[in-house]
């Protein structure tokens, strides 16, 4: 290789060649350049022309080594920026990806929230199926009555879908727990009312039986205060009677003094007028 030609390839390092020169070891062959060029001259130290050559080929390796470095110091400076570019390029791509992406997806996307919504609905609807026949506290059989009504009218149609199987077995498998519990309910409370009027009948009976104890209690007591009365009647008019008579025979008594008194009184007297005579 002739030293013009090295001379020409240092010369035109550009961006279109950078990439394949400044790699590793790839600034070798550019310093081999620079050593054949200088190398083989033995100048004369004692001259001044071999001086100014010694010189000469000193500023002739500067000059190629800033041949090489200049474009290296741009190309580096370049690829120092380009990570920031490749960033926002990748930013902006992935962004405009991304939307175009959800674009031609949202088709898609839609309808699967609507079929999730749709067979959520669904499931809904078969759990609330389920839940008529699940009572937190026990039901009256009126309630239960109700409910079976109630399930009876909800169609089992094709608005069911793909559900419709299980919503048929869900309905009847319902209906067929709450006629039991119905049956049940009803016999317990049928039980229960023929309990209460029972009790409610022997309530009364047992009242009336209270209410005629009373009732001859008070007969009882009446009869008492009215023989009571009756004795004590008869007790005051036996001692009003024993007292007319006691009275009657104190008179008597009293009459009898006075009659002897008084044949007393006439017998003395007619002794003192005998005895006077």
């Amino acid at each position: 290789m002739s030293a013009n030609m090295q001379l020409v390839q240092i010369d035109h390092i550009s961006d279109e060649n950078a990439p394949a020169i400044y790699v590793q070891n790839g600034l070798k062959p550019f310093l081999q350049m620079i050593k054949d060029e200088v190398s083989g001259e033995v100048p004369d130290l004692s001259s001044r022309k071999g001086r100014d050559r010694i010189a000469s080929l000193a500023a002739t390796v500067s000059k190629r080594k800033a041949a090489v470095e200049k474009p290296g110091r741009d190309y580096l400076r370049k690829i120092k920026e380009l990570p920031k570019v490749i960033e926002v390029e990748l930013r902006e791509f992935v962004r405009d990806a991304d939307a175009l992406r959800d674009e031609i997806r949202k088709p898609l996307t839609d309808w699967e929230v609507a079929e999730v919504a749709r067979r959520d609905k669904h499931a809904d609807a078969i759990q609330r199926l389920k839940d008529l026949a699940i009572f937190t506290e026990m039901p009256s059989a009126a309630f239960v009555a109700q409910v079976i009504a109630d399930l009876e009218l909800v169609a089992i149609d094709d608005s069911w879908q793909e559900f419709l199987p299980e919503a048929a077995q869900v309905k009847d498998k319902s209906l067929v727990t709450l006629r039991a519990l119905l049956a049940d309910r009803t016999k317990v409370e049928a039980d229960l009312a023929a309990i209460a009027k029972f009790n409610a009948e022997q309530a009364i009976r047992e009242q009336q039986e209270r209410d005629a104890a009373i009732a001859r209690a008070a007969v009882e007591q009446a009869q008492r205060e009215a023989a009571e009365a009756v004795q004590a009647e008869r007790d005051a008019a036996a001692r009003r009677e024993q007292a007319l008579i006691d009275q009657a025979a104190q008179a008597q008594r009293d009459a009898d003094q006075k009659a002897r008194d008084a044949e007393a009184a006439a017998a003395n007297q007619a002794l003192q007028l005998k005895l006077a005579a």
